[in-house]
């Protein structure tokens, strides 16, 4: 059996690393090489699903009283921006911020 073939026979395959795949046939190459070799010659793709980890009880509770902090905070003390702020700021006339 190819190795395209194997990968998609059955749901087990499925969800296996192509290496995995490659080495039930003794096929042993680079997880790069195979991937590309099955994209280039089967149209086929893997990618492994994001995973979050399960939040407990705590987190949930330190999530909403975030939540809760933040809707008692007036907009026009919210200051948005881009910037990766490090060290202290000043303002341009010298002051502390």
């Amino acid at each position: 059996m190819a190795l395209g073939e194997l990968s998609q026979s059955d749901e087990e395959h499925w969800q296996m690393p192509f290496t995995d795949i490659a080495k039930e046939l003794n096929i042993y190459a680079a997880r790069s090489t195979l991937e590309k070799v099955l994209h280039d010659h089967h149209g086929l793709f893997r990618r492994k699903a994001t995973h979050k980890p399960i939040l407990t009880r705590n987190h949930i509770e330190a999530c909403n009283a975030l939540a809760h902090m933040a809707l008692k905070v007036a907009m026009e003390h919210i200051v948005f921006t881009d910037e990766m702020l490090g060290g202290s700021l000043t303002q341009q006339d010298g002051g502390k911020l």
